[in-house]
């Protein structure tokens, strides 16, 4: 089947864009690899490596292998920091805001706590938690980790929804939009969650 105007040319705004925030990345990214791979052990370069293998001399004696071996410095101050944030359990206050605005009256308590208490159950869910718990090791140990917040059809037959979140495990999957200036993300115009798939 072709494809009509407009998504020929939503395809090509994705298309432009998603090479976009790659290319701003792209250095960021290989940053973010070799720190994950120092963190979990592998802390020769390639060259070092080689160097250190056995092999042999001008006249023909063979020579050893040296040994790589590897006392990590990082994972403990990375885990303290990563096990000192699971230790913090989240807490927050709803405040009445724009987010009231369909009431068009100022909000009760009662409202307010219905609210909070429903936050506080996505928040509380083993999913929340893994992903909250991934995505800020991540972040400590590169400088990136992502969740997301979604919404799914509940069990049963209703068309009620349920919000949850969710981690990526891989942070490399998200690309967001380069020209955002808050940390998080918050301000992003668009952004990208890639996952693999078969081809059939």
């Amino acid at each position: 089947a072709e494809l009509s105007a407009k998504d020929e040319a939503t395809l090509t705004l994705a298309k432009a864009r998603f090479k976009q925030s790659a290319e701003a990345s792209l250095k960021q990214r290989e940053r973010e690899r070799e720190d994950i791979k120092f963190y979990n052990g592998d802390q020769w370069s390639a060259e070092q490596k080689r160097a250190r293998e056995g092999s042999n001399s001008n006249d023909g004696t063979p020579i050893p292998a040296r040994p790589i071996s590897v006392v990590n410095k990082v994972r403990g101050p990375v885990d303290q920091v990563v096990n000192s944030d699971q230790q913090n359990e989240i807490d927050f206050e709803l405040v009445a805001a724009d987010d009231f605005a369909e009431l068009q009256q100022q909000p009760d308590e009662t409202e307010i706590e219905l609210r909070e208490g429903l936050a506080r159950r996505i928040l509380r869910s083993s999913e929340a938690e893994d992903a909250l718990d991934w995505a800020f090791a991540r972040a400590t140990q590169a400088g990136e980790g992502y969740l997301g917040v979604y919404t799914r059809f509940v069990q049963g037959k209703t068309w009620d929804k349920d919000v949850y979140i969710r981690r990526f495990y891989n942070q490399f999957s998200v690309s967001l939009d380069p020209a955002h200036e808050q940390p998080d993300g918050s301000d992003c115009e668009w952004e990208f969650y890639g996952t693999d798939m078969p081809w059939d």
